[in-house]
């Protein structure tokens, strides 16, 4: 497993994390037919990124520390760049930047 940061958080910052394959198990185990549909629809996923920098929240950063930009558009692109790095299967990625 290799952990990586670009831009590190101005203050605190973790990163939790769950084995993926793990989670694919238990749900290929639990919820057989939910995951035949995924695998045929696609998956939509929508990632909220707040303005502010906020410590306390789950989140922690806004977008603007995450994509290291104040551009809005350009904080999109990065989004989507990185997405479709990842991405082996049909998914439809929502960027919500408020």
């Amino acid at each position: 497993m290799i952990l990586f940061c670009e831009i590190p958080p101005p203050e605190g910052g973790e990163t939790p994390f769950v084995p993926s394959f793990k989670v694919t198990e238990k749900m290929m185990e639990e919820f057989p037919e939910e995951v035949k549909e995924i695998e045929e629809k696609g998956l939509k996923y929508t990632f909220t990124a707040p303005s502010a920098n906020n410590v306390s929240s789950m989140r922690g950063r806004g977008w603007e520390d995450t994509f290291g930009t104040e551009d809005r558009k350009e904080a999109e692109k990065r989004y989507l760049l990185l997405s479709n790095a990842y991405t082996q299967h049909p998914l439809t990625l929502f960027m919500h930047v408020v």
